[in-house]
């Protein structure tokens, strides 16, 4: 497995590609659990985490499916009801695609994001554990704006809003 890294500045969603690299083996689906460091979360649309099917198959053949577990994983379940196989896993396939959304005052700088508890399927309905992966997935980078901070004594300094009207 490999996540393909992103920036995202604080307070928006980036999306991050979740890739399969399978040498000599194919498969049909895949389980794991998501862990995010805190400031980061899986936004979601109508309550649901966007979670979807990436380029490396279709919603024809893949559906996928979350659920938010008690040590606040996302699990992410992958498969195929007629044993489609995931393309090109020779080369990296991207298998999933999930929108992460820094929250506006997450930690700015790389963040380290983990897949654990991780199984593949194969076409005969085998299993195969994987190891955990763990690495440096995104950087949450500062939004571009900063504060502005007035002191306590009077300035002639003119100040603009990013529209750029004068404010007193």
């Amino acid at each position: 497995f490999s996540l393909t890294p992103a920036d995202i500045p604080e307070g928006e969603t980036s999306t991050m590609h979740i890739n399969l690299y399978a040498t000599g083996d194919s498969f049909t689906g895949c389980q794991f659990d998501l862990y995010l460091p805190e400031g980061l979360s899986v936004a979601e649309e109508d309550g649901f985490p966007l979670v979807d099917i990436g380029s490396g198959t279709t919603s024809r053949k893949h559906v996928v499916s979350t659920s938010l577990q008690p040590d606040g994983a996302l699990r992410v379940v992958c498969y195929s009801n007629n044993n489609s196989l995931f393309a090109n896993t020779e080369q990296g396939c991207e298998i999933l695609t999930a929108a992460i959304q820094a929250a506006a005052d997450a930690p700015v700088g790389e963040c380290t994001i983990a897949l654990r508890n991780i199984t593949l399927s194969r076409p005969d309905v085998t299993g195969v554990n994987v190891d955990d992966w763990t690495g440096t997935s995104c950087t949450v980078v500062p939004s571009g704006i900063e504060d502005v901070v007035v002191g306590d004594e009077a300035s002639d300094l003119p100040i603009y809003s990013l529209s750029g009207q004068r404010l007193t």
